[in-house]
């Protein structure tokens, strides 16, 4: 009994290390290829999804206030089914940032999401401050580009990208 339980606790270690190495292990000259594939694939989908004149782009809602205050969303569907491939948001705060979100979904999952936040206090054209792109693979971040944690981080953009996907299938 006491050897079974040793070789139980073994083959957990093992298996404990093995996902380490996997999630924090540095990556080798396959692993990064292929995940720049992934990151190259997902680019392809998200092209495809802008350009594909079949779906239809609906303005789900939206709200403003002295032509900068406010929000809007739109959702890029396929129809008759309502399969959500991307939604666009914008809108800005109490301050003069306005923000821009764009997330893309894939087999029902956020693949890709893009933060950009503008400073409009220059006047009628923003300086855009802050721009970042994530690239999701099963819902783990596999690329992040440009990520300041002042502003955003994989982690809420995805769950933001989760939320915007469970508000449009709950108000279907």
């Amino acid at each position: 009994m006491k050897m079974h339980s040793t070789f139980k606790i073994f083959l957990l270690l093992i298996l404990f290390g093995q996902s380490i190495y996997l999630s924090f292990g540095q990556l080798t000259d396959n692993s990064l290829e292929r995940h720049n594939l992934v990151v190259a694939e997902i680019d392809s989908i998200c092209s495809l999804i802008d350009n594909n004149k079949e779906l239809t782009t609906l303005l789900s809602e939206g709200f403003y206030v002295k032509n900068r205050k406010g929000w809007s969303t739109s959702h890029k569907i396929e129809k008759p089914y309502g399969v959500l491939y991307r939604i666009y948001h914008t809108g800005s705060e109490v301050t003069e940032y306005y923000y821009r979100l764009t997330f893309y979904y894939y087999n029902m999952k956020v693949i890709k999401a893009m933060i950009t936040i503008e400073d409009w206090k220059l006047g009628k054209t923003p300086k855009t401050i802050y721009s970042a792109n994530y690239y999701y693979d099963n819902e783990n971040v596999i690329k992040a580009i440009n990520e300041d944690i002042n502003y955003s981080n994989s982690f809420d953009i995805l769950k933001r990208g989760k939320e915007f996907q469970e508000n449009y299938y709950n108000k279907r």
